[in-house]
């Protein structure tokens, strides 16, 4: 028998029609899932089947070959299918179980403080204020989202001709999450190779 892949935690293979369905009557560019199995008899692992889609995928987020106004454009549907993700009211489309809901900050900050209280081999009173600290700071709005988890140019499909996006790809790292933590995600282009200067 195959062995089965393990996916991300959070998520499960016969997740996507249940997520697709939802995200799809929201007017977000989801693949319609036509088929969710959890016979492992069939595979050796749960898995799905969605609507085959034609266009084009870039994994450079240059978007090399087409003119500057069509990357330009492509970039403002990326822009625009990210924001109509996150327009979704998890509640409103049967999602608010899909992952945890609120208290995002005091979570990570939490997580954070007792990481570094295991793991420290020495006293940093500077880290120590940043503990004390950063429960004071919680911004008060904490809406949660559905996420998808890696939107980068890779994760998208744009149509064949046309300088938009059809479909968003690859939902295995989708959760609920807070709009605040977006900007840690490397939308456009990822992150740049890390040059060393060891001598």
């Amino acid at each position: 028998m195959r062995e089965e892949v393990q996916l991300a935690p959070k998520f499960k293979p016969t997740s996507a029609g249940r997520l697709s369905g939802a995200l799809k009557k929201a007017g977000v560019l989801v693949p319609n899932v036509v088929l969710d199995c959890e016979d492992r008899e069939i595979l050796g692992t749960p898995f799905y089947i969605m609507d085959r889609l034609e266009g084009r995928v870039f994994h450079d987020g240059a978007l090399p070959g087409g003119s500057s106004d069509e990357r330009r454009h492509m970039y403002r549907s990326h822009a625009q299918a990210l924001a109509a993700l996150h327009n979704v009211d998890p509640a409103s489309v049967g999602l608010s179980d899909y992952g945890k809901s609120g208290n995002y900050f005091a979570r990570q900050i939490g997580r954070w403080t007792r990481q570094w209280e295991l793991s420290r081999t020495r006293t940093d009173a500077n880290i120590d204020r940043l503990i004390e600290w950063l429960p004071k700071t919680i911004p008060e709005d904490d809406a949660t989202v559905v996420t998808h988890g890696d939107f980068r140019i890779g994760n998208i499909m744009i149509h064949h001709w046309e300088p938009r996006v059809i479909a968003i790809l690859d939902w295995e790292l989708s959760t609920l999450d807070t709009l605040w933590r977006i900007w840690l995600m490397p939308a456009w282009g990822g992150v740049p190779p890390r040059t060393s200067t060891a001598g």
